[in-house]
């Protein structure tokens, strides 16, 4: 299985995708929709390669509350965080064992 493989739960826990507090109403296909609810939610991957990941992340909450906020993380150090409504594609370089973080 691939880390891009996001045509169900089972795919992207088979890849190497570990989920934590992510409701189970998730969407699933050619990208990944998925929420935490009231609670934070977490997508969690060791990356097995050296590379380029691209990743188009989107905060489809418009609420502009301060908690409301989607964060990209590699090895536990924040790359980048949308707020409400906002979408943006990010290039991340890696290296074997590297863990990304969503």
């Amino acid at each position: 299985s691939s880390l891009s493989d996001f045509s169900s739960r089972k795919a992207m826990t088979s890849a190497g995708w570990t989920f934590t507090g992510i409701e189970d109403a998730s969407k699933y296909g050619t990208h990944f929709q998925g929420w935490g609810g009231y609670r934070w939610g977490s997508l969690e991957a060791t990356l097995n390669a050296v590379g380029v990941l691209y990743v188009t992340l989107k905060n489809g909450d418009n609420n502009n509350r301060a908690d409301n906020f989607v964060r990209l993380l590699k090895n536990g150090v924040e790359i980048e965080r949308l707020g409400g409504w906002e979408e943006k594609t990010i290039n991340v370089a890696f290296s074997q064992g590297d863990k990304i973080k969503i």
